[in-house]
């Protein structure tokens, strides 16, 4: 407690004594001001035992104090580096002005932003001429309770001060109350700054032009200065995405990658899209084999996640926009890329009611599905944000709406891709009406599964019936990286010369050993062409795993050239027969079938796998804007889906070669979407 009395009898005595002093000066011209700060400072160091407050300076009053409750604000975005003054008025004194501008700019940008301060503390800075003992009584009068610590030299009275708030004085009404003192020259937070355009230090950040565009050449691709996200900008701000789940539907993720396995969610205690629950998950759900381990035995999904959410700054090999996040892996596509309705659906409800707010779509159709729409609608009526892949056909969605980036739903932002030099590529769906933006989805550089290994057959070494044969050609599929020498697999020899009899079903096959690689893992992948007379005549992909002549039906494949993967998913990892079985008609003759080439994709080292791979399409281009959407959510926790929608969409870089072909005619832009109109 105050005690008047005391504190009078100091005042008393250093008067006394400055008295003694000034009748000194004037008979000896002695200069007696340090003496005088010194009798000050011994006076004030006794000041603070005392709580009291002074009436003479300042009352307080309760609108300093939260309540009991009460944590304070929370970080905000306010660069507030050069004061601006209050619009329609003349210049003021600094005072003012800072008031000014530090109430406009937490107004303006709210909590949760990513410019930071030191929640607890305030830097004041007192006029010239306010002595130690009335800069020390604001400081007692505020209810601070704690001695000045000047910043950067010793004379207290005119230079910087810090001061710790006790923890229920709410940052901004404090600040605003000592801007209207008049010893008080000016006082703001305490800002926490960062080095200017962050660098992750991945070592492959070089080859992620998406996010930083140099000009460097990526895949023999030289870039254009400036055409990226601009994220190094962007993570000045924030790169911690980890408040805000984000569900990735697709293929599953590979949540061992060491790039991943720290970002992912954790699935404890996860539920069914109707509440009901599951236990614990692994990191999401696979609604394609109705397990809670969603693997990827694609990589496609990987690879999204990994443009979303890949942990940055860690010295591994690449960054993703989100630096931390939490990546719900919801598989509704299996291994050959292929979903259905219910499972879609069924993904997007788990999303929901696990608490998703974004959800990335990398995939779509021209099919107008009321059930998806339906579901999508339902993740709107949550708060759900919703990304969509606008299309890889090189069409207009006005003209020709691809799905789901085209339903006619306000949660939604439909993504075209863009290239180095910031062009729409040839294979990109645009639309000025139905697609809103553009972002990265050429030669993009993300995780994959793990290592793929092709083991290329050359069939020689196959066990075959009558009629099979095989030749070698040349072969060129960019689509899968398969070139060089290739055998064909032939029944028969020659088409265009030869054709068998009636009744001359045949087969031809050969066992592999899977030992070495991860079983969950192998996929066969193949080319081949099919002529027959009569839909009778067919040929069936056949395994089997004792080493037997192969038995079991795979698939059937029609009259068509074509490129299946089959997921071998099912095998045990020993000694499998894989091969295939020609079937005819007994009554007509047919031609024969073709195979070429013949490739089992393996995959090595899943669980602790540091793959990465470049592929393109709008399925790279939309989680670039999930990843910005996380951004933005994570710096405004309170803010909706569609705040964060106009904010990615009004932050927008203009794009003049996206003219008439994109709504806004923008790219996405991360650091004009952390700072842009909701």
């Amino acid at each position: 407690m105050f005690n008047k009395y005391k504190f009078n009898e100091q005042k008393t005595i250093r008067n006394f004594l400055i008295i003694i002093l000034l009748f000194l000066q004037s008979c000896n011209n002695i200069d007696l001001s340090k003496k005088i700060s010194d009798i000050e400072n011994v006076f004030t160091s006794s000041m603070f035992l005392y709580s009291g407050r002074n009436p003479e300076i300042i009352q307080p009053d309760d609108e300093y104090y939260g309540s009991a409750c009460s944590c304070g604000m929370k970080d905000f975005t306010g660069s507030r580096m050069i004061a601006s003054k209050p619009p329609g008025s003349k210049k003021t004194d600094s005072r003012q002005l800072d008031a000014y501008t530090f109430s406009q700019s937490i107004g303006s940008y709210g909590e949760g932003q990513a410019t930071k301060y030191k929640k607890n503390e305030v830097l004041i800075k007192f006029r010239a001429g306010v002595n130690i003992w009335q800069a020390n009584n604001v400081i007692q009068a505020m209810g601070f309770g704690k001695s000045l610590k000047s910043i950067g030299g010793n004379n207290k009275s005119s230079l910087l001060q810090k001061i710790s708030l006790s923890s229920n004085m709410i940052l901004e009404k404090t600040i605003q109350k000592l801007n209207q003192n008049q010893y008080v020259k000016y006082a703001q937070p305490n800002y926490i700054y960062h080095t200017t355009t962050t660098t992750p230090n991945d070592y492959e950040f070089n080859n992620q032009w998406g996010l930083y565009n140099s000009g460097q050449t990526v895949n023999t691709d030289t870039g254009t200065v400036g055409y990226d996200i601009n994220a190094c900008k962007a993570w000045d701000m924030v790169d911690d995405c980890s408040s805000v789940i984000i569900a990735v539907l697709d293929t599953g993720v590979n949540y061992n990658h060491s790039d991943l396995k720290n970002n992912m969610w954790d699935g404890t205690a996860c539920v069914t899209g109707s509440g009901d629950s599951l236990g614990d998950c692994i990191h999401g759900y696979d609604f394609v084999d109705n397990t809670k381990d969603p693997k990827d035995v694609n990589g496609h999904g990987t690879h999204v996640a990994g443009i979303i959410g890949a942990s940055g700054n860690d010295g591994n090999r690449i960054s993703g926009v989100c630096w931390k996040s939490n990546i719900m892996a919801v598989r509704v596509f299996d291994a050959s890329g292929n979903g259905t309705t219910d499972n879609i659906v069924s993904g997007i409800e788990f999303a929901i009611e696990n608490g998703a707010k974004i959800i990335n779509a990398s995939w779509g159709d021209y099919i107008y599905d009321e059930a998806i729409y339906d579901a999508i609608n339902e993740a709107r009526n949550n708060g759900v944000l919703f990304i969509a892949a606008a299309g890889n056909n090189g069409s207009s969605n006005d003209t020709q709406p691809e799905y789901p980036a085209s339903y006619d739903l306000d949660n939604i932002i439909s993504v075209a891709a863009i290239n180095q030099n910031g062009t729409l590529p040839h294979w990109t769906n645009y639309g000025v009406t139905s697609v809103d933006i553009a972002a990265p989805g050429v030669n993009i550089l993300s995780t994959y599964p793990a290592q793929k290994v092709y083991a290329i057959e050359y069939f020689s070494s196959w066990k075959r019936d009558a009629g099979w044969n095989y030749k070698y050609i040349d072969v060129n599929y960019s689509s899968s990286g398969i070139t060089g020498i290739m055998g064909v697999l032939n029944n028969p020899l020659v088409f265009s010369e030869y054709y068998y009899l009636n009744n001359m079903d045949s087969y031809a096959y050969r066992t592999f050993d899977l030992n070495a690689y991860e079983p969950a893992l192998v996929t066969l992948y193949f080319k081949y062409a099919c002529y027959i007379q009569d839909e009778a005549d067919y040929v069936n992909v056949v395994y089997d795993t004792d080493g037997n002549k192969p038995m079991n039906n795979l698939g059937t494949l029609g009259e068509t050239v074509d490129s299946p993967v089959f997921d071998l998913t099912p095998i045990s990892s020993h000694n499998t027969s894989i091969g295939f079985r020609f079937v005819s008609n007994e009554t007509l003759n047919y031609y024969g079938i073709e195979i070429c080439p013949f490739v089992i994709n393996r995959w090595y080292h899943y669980n602790n796998a540091t793959a990465c791979l470049f592929l393109e399409g709008t399925s790279m281009a939309a989680p670039y804007v999930t990843g910005v959407a996380g951004l933005v959510l994570a710096a405004n926790p309170t803010y909706t889906y569609s705040q964060i929608r106009n904010m990615i969409l009004n932050g927008g870089k203009i794009n003049s070669n996206l003219d008439g072909k994109i709504s806004t005619s923008k790219m996405l832009d991360a650091y004009g979407a952390l700072n842009a109109t909701p």
